[in-house]
């Protein structure tokens, strides 16, 4: 697909497109992968995931996981706040 050298750039991008929607949607659910994009941006600049295939393999669980473990505690801090 993308060079690595663009890859991490590109991963970046789309975390942080990703945040900004949620911005817009205000479900809390899109950010968390866009977290999972950055955490993949990360290992791509790092070069832990070269090919696209282990990129989606980092993007995908780590978007989940970030989304089952951070979500209600997140939403619990935000009520809280508010």
């Amino acid at each position: 697909m993308f060079g690595t050298e663009s890859s991490d750039l590109l991963w970046f991008v789309v975390g942080l497109v990703l945040m900004l929607a949620e911005l817009g949607l205000n479900r809390f659910v899109i950010v968390f992968f866009g977290i999972g994009a950055w955490i993949t941006a990360i290992c791509v600049a790092l070069g832990i995931a070269n090919a696209f295939i282990v990129q989606l393999l980092i993007f995908l669980p780590s978007s989940v996981v970030s989304l089952l473990a951070l979500r209600k505690p997140m939403i619990r801090r935000f009520k809280e706040a508010t």
